[in-house]
């Protein structure tokens, strides 16, 4: 009985180690020519190990700043995927075209082999560490804590005004990403049904997302067209801020 005690290892842990352990099988799968979606699956397996550890162990900031190093490698990656699939791209054919020129470019200078294998072996070093960590954080507080950050972000959305900053709205994103990555553990955990709540937070993520996605959308289209001249260039820029204020209504 003792044996098993010992052995037990919390929900929170199960969890980020079967995070971690999926990042690490997708990792080797990443190339200049792989599926987009292979990309954005390792991301989000980061997001959510590094999200839940600064939700639930602060303190262990070591694997948060790891984890933010893996995911700031990829982040231009994955603006570049968001872009080249746009579908108000597909009106200036040639633009699209230096887009997905310039994502490649960005991939052999950023995620190298020897980038990538070095991210694999800090996945692998992560990965028996977390599973070494002794969590004693309750199911109640798991739940309390996860449904605290659900009202904490819901009040400050419901704050939002003219005043309210590009930066601010980009905090508040990421503040419901967090919020939804750990009400999904608590389902899919067994812990608690959260659904209802996860579906709150996928929309306001989505809201959110598109103001900030198109920030960046923007920026990378300005970077591109400094380097690649063409009448594209003004017309789209002009159509891509028209749409960041519609949003931003």
């Amino acid at each position: 009985m003792g044996y098993n005690n010992q052995m037990k290892v919390s929900p929170l842990i199960k969890y980020l180690s079967f995070q971690i352990y999926t990042a690490m099988l997708l990792a080797p799968m990443l190339s200049k020519k792989s599926d987009p979606e292979v990309l954005h699956k390792f991301r989000v397996s980061i997001r959510r190990t590094r999200s839940l550890i600064a939700l639930y162990m602060p303190e262990q900031y070591a694997f948060i700043d790891l984890l933010k190093h893996i995911i700031q490698q990829t982040n231009a990656l994955r603006e570049l995927d968001v872009l080249s699939q746009e579908k108000e791209l597909t009106n200036y054919p040639h633009l699209q075209q230096e887009v997905r020129k310039q994502r490649k470019r960005v991939f052999m200078k950023g995620t190298s082999k020897k980038r990538l294998q070095n991210i694999s072996d800090i996945l692998n070093r992560l990965y028996d560490d977390i599973l070494s960590i002794k969590s004693d954080i309750g199911t109640a507080q798991l739940i309390a804590t996860a449904e605290s950050s659900y009202d904490n972000n819901m009040h400050s959305y419901r704050a939002i005004n003219k005043k309210t900053t590009e930066n601010q709205l980009h905090q508040l994103r990421i503040g419901f990403k967090v919020t939804r990555y750990a009400l999904e553990f608590l389902t899919e955990s067994g812990l608690k049904d959260e659904k209802r709540k996860i579906d709150s937070c996928k929309e306001k993520q989505a809201s959110l997302g598109d103001v900030q996605d198109t920030v960046m959308q923007i920026h990378w289209i300005k970077h591109i067209c400094k380097e690649f001249h063409s009448k594209e260039c003004k017309p789209c820029i002009r159509s891509f801020k028209a749409r960041l204020k519609d949003l931003r209504k």
